[in-house]
């Protein structure tokens, strides 16, 4: 099986950072990207990288055939938990 890594950074409105890096399939990652690059019916961004990483630790939850390794999804756990706690206001973006 192919993968590809990813690099997910949170950003706030005052510009800190934080940034998790997670080894993916290929397809899992270019679903993350295409989130990320979404567009509304208007044509403006539409970031729904957030609505795709929320969709992949439900997978791995109900063991859906999740994207995400154990471990992996025990990092994501705590890069949402650490943005949650130490970000307000704050956008995802990938690389």
């Amino acid at each position: 099986m192919e993968t590809q890594k990813v690099k997910i950074t949170a950003t706030d409105n005052i510009g800190r950072t934080e940034s998790i890096t997670l080894i993916l399939p290929v397809n899992a990652a270019q679903q993350l990207i295409k989130a990320a690059n979404n567009k509304d019916c208007f044509g403006q961004p539409d970031n729904q990288l957030r609505y795709k990483l929320s969709q992949m630790e439900d997978d791995f939850i109900g063991g859906w055939g999740s994207a995400l390794s154990k471990s992996q999804y025990k990092r994501l756990q705590d890069f949402d938990t650490l943005i949650y706690h130490k970000f307000y206001n704050y956008t995802l973006t990938i690389e």
